[in-house]
């Protein structure tokens, strides 16, 4: 019994950790995207977005993946600009 209990306690700590890891890194990303939208509507050609945080932990689907980087000539800002139809994207941590 006692064995359990220290598994659910264990476990609780450990899905803690990656739901608040994947929660925070979902924020990120929800924010890059409307501020994306509203861009577009706003007419504008060039955005910088924030850079979600580095996944700290295996269960974060973004980790492992690749992110924003600062210039707008990244690989990454650049398929990603082409993607929403934006000159270019930039980005800061």
């Amino acid at each position: 019994m006692v064995f359990l209990l220290l598994l659910v306690i264990k476990f609780g700590f450990s899905y803690t950790k990656a739901f608040s890891d994947i929660n925070s890194t979902y924020k990120v990303v929800s924010m890059q995207y409307r501020e994306i939208y509203q861009a577009k509507e706003n007419g504008q050609s060039t955005i910088i977005l924030k850079r979600y945080p580095k996944p700290k932990t295996l269960f974060n689907a973004y980790n492992g993946t690749s992110n924003l980087g600062e210039s707008r000539d990244e690989w990454f800002n650049r398929w990603m600009a082409v993607y929403f139809g934006i000159d270019s994207i930039e980005s800061r941590e």
